[in-house]
């Protein structure tokens, strides 16, 4: 650089180099991270083909645990290179700032023939800037997309293990429902059997407790008679203890 003093006075021009020199200085220091971003392209397409890959799989209905598996994978190499080149971009991009500032401090004027600081820095240091920039933004969002992938799959994981739990509590009501109507088939047998053991523990308490014949004899005819009635009082009584289980089925 060549600076031609036209009237600046002592803390001016000394003012001017020390900022020329800063520029110069946090060119270099933010060009740091373009050689880490050139490196980086090709393992961010390269990722890019594997997401979208995944994600055209998860779109087909594939297994979804080895797809799990795949993005777990490719989710720890992202956040692996997050972590390699974060602070590297983040100073490049806050030297690509001060240099920015240093130029429009210099307040610079279009002389004819002449190429002003800024119009360098423009044609020079601005591709390798939006390189570094660009470079940072892919990989954040390649960790968004892995991010929505992952809870795609996550989605549909639940939604199967729902589908299966749905499924084991329609079994569990089918066998619920075959156990009450073979418990309906059998209550007419209960009903005999039970009315058949009222009926002898009534005639042998009666046989036991009356003395006379005529008597016994006259009182087990009453009870014969009375037999439908004890059926009909027992069928009365299961019916109303197993009411409320044909309610629920």
């Amino acid at each position: 650089m060549v600076v031609h003093n036209s009237a600046l006075k002592t803390f001016q021009a000394g003012r001017l180099l020390q900022r020329l020199c800063e520029i110069e200085t946090y060119r270099h220091t933010a060009l740091l991270a373009y050689p880490l971003a050139q490196e980086l392209m090709p393992q961010l397409t390269e990722m890019d083909k594997q997401l979208s890959t995944i994600t055209h799989e998860i779109a087909h209905n594939a297994d979804a645990p080895a797809l799990l598996k795949q993005l777990m994978a490719l989710a720890a190499d992202v956040e692996a290179l997050s972590a390699e080149t974060a602070h590297r971009f983040s100073a490049s991009q806050a030297y690509f700032a001060v240099v920015d500032s240093r130029i429009a401090e210099l307040r610079e004027e279009r002389i004819e023939g002449l190429q002003t600081v800024a119009q360098f820095m423009e044609r020079r240091l601005d591709p390798a800037k939006r390189t570094c920039i660009a470079a940072n933004d892919r990989l954040e969002r390649l960790s968004r997309r892995i991010a929505r992938a992952t809870e795609l799959i996550r989605s549909q994981v639940d939604l199967s293990i729902e589908r299966q739990n749905h499924q084991l509590l329609e079994g569990l009501n089918d066998r619920a429902r075959r156990q009450l109507r073979l418990q309906a088939k059998l209550e007419s047998f209960t009903i005999i059997v039970v009315t058949y053991y009222a009926f002898d523990l009534l005639e042998r308490s009666i046989r036991n407790t009356v003395s006379a014949d005529i008597l016994r004899d006259q009182v087990l005819m009453v009870l014969s008679f009375s037999v439908p009635i004890i059926a009909g009082v027992i069928w009365w009584y299961v019916r109303k203890l197993l009411k409320h289980y044909g309610d629920d089925d």
